[in-house]
This record gives C-alpha cells, sequence and structure tokens, in this order.
C-alpha cells in the first residue's frame, strides 16, 4: 500500500503546481507584431491576389481563343484528332533501333 500513498503524493503535487501556475494552456505573453510585418503580409497577400487574377485573364483569353478558333465549340480535342497520333503510332510488334540495342546488351539469365 506504501505505493498507493506515494502516488496520491505525486498527484497532490502535481495538481498544486498545475493550479497556481494558471497558465490554462494559453501562451505567458502575447507576441507583439510591429507595423512593418504588417504591411509586409499585406504587400504579399496583395501580390498574390494581383498574380491570380491576372492568370485568370490570361486563362480566359486562351479560353476565348481557343473557341474561336474551333467554332465556338467548347469540347475537349482527343488523341485522335491530334495529326501527330497516326505518325508516331506504333504497332506491338514492331521495335525501334533503341529497343534492339537495349535487348542485345541484356544478359541472358
Amino acid at each position: 500500500m506504501m505505493f498507493a500513498k506515494d502516488m496520491a503524493k505525486v498527484m497532490i503535487v502535481m495538481f498544486a503546481i498545475c493550479f497556481f501556475a494558471k497558465s490554462d494552456g494559453k501562451p505567458i505573453e502575447r507576441r507583439s507584431v510591429s507595423e512593418i510585418e504588417l504591411m509586409h503580409s499585406l504587400a504579399k497577400y496583395v501580390n498574390t491576389v494581383e498574380r491570380v487574377e491576372w492568370l485568370l485573364k490570361k486563362l480566359e483569353e486562351v479560353r476565348n481563343f481557343i473557341s474561336d478558333k474551333n467554332g465556338g465549340s467548347e469540347r475537349p480535342l482527343k488523341r485522335e484528332d491530334n495529326g501527330l497520333f497516326e505518325k508516331y503510332q506504333k504497332n506491338l510488334g514492331e521495335a525501334d533501333k533503341a529497343d534492339v540495342d537495349v535487348l542485345t546488351k541484356t544478359k541472358p539469365q
């Protein structure tokens, strides 16, 4: 039973320390923010907002250009619509020179 009495004493001491410290989980002192820091943060925020607005404007210009070019249709392009797709499409049995070089340089297991 000596262990229970010791634990009770430790708990009472810990309670007293926590009760008289009165921190309540809050910081003891608040950090003051200088006017320069506030202005710097405001400038960064304004710069970010301007960049986002500029990017949205440019994106809208690109969308309008593409829609005018396609005759007003907003459908996305498919791979088959691209002329390069048929030009570079390989069959399964076809091998490039680079593929053959790699296969010849590998060691048989």
